[in-house]
């Protein structure tokens, strides 16, 4: 059986936050529960997109607009559930019980993970974070559905 999740980014110069997701996300592939990572570009202007595709992510350049870039990444899903990243929040270490839990205690529905605020130091206290969001991908079938879900 293949990896259930596909997680989808929609960023734009997030190559200092990237190390970082590529660090969280490792659990989830240690777990076998990662199948791809589709990060969806903005229109970057640092590194962000050689780092991504250095790092095996499924890199295309998208809209500025974040719902139509989400859409665009959920487009190109394969996996059974979809886990929208907020790139500026990032996944904290045992992250994937979360997911496990939710993937089956609730197998139809959307759900948030919890996650910690990428912020300079003394700043994280100011700046929330904002959770990733799970659901089936039979459920993200319209923009309307992206946007319900949109993490930023």
């Amino acid at each position: 059986m293949r990896a259930p999740v596909s997680v989808v980014m929609a960023v734009r110069d997030v190559e200092h936050v990237l190390p970082l997701h590529f660090e969280a996300l490792a659990e989830g592939l240690s777990e076998g529960l990662i199948r791809e990572l589709i990060l969806v570009d903005q229109g970057s202007q640092d590194r962000t997109r050689e780092m991504a595709e250095a790092a095996g992510a499924i890199v295309v350049a998208g809209p500025v607009d974040r719902t139509q870039a989400l859409q665009a990444g959920l487009a190109l899903a394969e996996g059974e559930w979809v886990l929208i990243a907020s790139d500026l929040s990032v996944l904290p270490e045992g992250w994937t019980g979360q997911l496990l839990r939710h993937m089956k205690r609730s197998p139809n529905r959307q759900g948030k993970l919890r996650a910690r605020r990428f912020a300079p130091r003394g700043l994280q206290r100011f700046l929330p974070a904002k959770p990733w969001r799970l659901a089936p991908r039979r459920h993200m079938i319209d923009a309307e559905k992206a946007r319900a879900l949109t993490p930023g």
